[in-house]
C-alpha cells in the first residue's frame, strides 16, 4: 500500500505537471510538422539556437520539436528523420502525464504512479543523449531549417 499524499501540495504540484504535460502533448498533436519548423496557425515554432551556432549534430536536442509532434501524430517515420530520440520523448511525455494524473486525482496515489513518473524523466533524457549520439554516429542531420 503506497503512503497517502503529504497534503494539497503535493496533490496541487501533480495537477500542475499533469496539465502542463497535457498541454504540450495537445500542442504536438495540432502542429503543422513541416521540413524547416513546426508550426501553430501559421505562427513558427522555436529556432533552436544552439543548432544555428553549432550545427545540427553538435546540439543534442535539434529536431526534437518537431520529431516529437511527428511522433505524438504517429509519422513515425518523420519523427526519426528529425531526431532519433523523438518517438521515445513522446512516450516519455504521454507516460508523465498518465503518471502525474494520477497522483494529481487520487488521495493516496496508485503505487506505479512515482516509478512510473522517475523512468518517464529518465526515458526522456536518454532519448535525447542517445538520439544524439546515433546521429554523431550516423553523421545523419535532420531535415534541417532553413538559415
Amino acid at each position: 500500500m503506497s503512503p497517502p499524499c503529504t497534503g494539497g501540495a503535493t496533490r496541487g504540484r501533480a495537477a500542475v505537471q499533469a496539465v502542463g504535460l497535457a498541454a504540450i502533448l495537445a500542442a504536438a498533436a495540432t502542429a503543422h510538422v513541416g521540413a524547416d519548423a513546426a508550426r501553430w496557425f501559421g505562427v513558427r515554432g522555436p529556432r533552436c539556437l544552439a543548432g544555428a551556432c553549432l550545427d545540427p549534430i553538435g546540439c543534442p536536442a535539434c529536431g526534437l520539436v518537431r520529431s516529437v509532434a511527428s511522433a505524438v501524430q504517429g509519422d513515425l517515420a518523420a519523427a526519426c528523420r528529425f531526431h532519433p530520440g523523438g518517438a521515445l520523448c513522446a512516450a516519455a511525455l504521454f507516460a508523465g502525464f498518465v503518471a502525474a494524473a494520477s497522483r494529481a486525482g487520487r488521495r493516496r496515489p496508485l503505487p506505479w504512479s512515482q516509478p512510473l513518473a522517475t523512468v518517464a524523466r529518465r526515458a526522456f533524457v536518454a532519448a535525447i543523449v542517445l538520439g544524439w549520439l546515433v546521429r554523431i554516429a550516423l553523421h545523419a542531420t535532420p531535415l534541417i531549417h532553413a538559415p
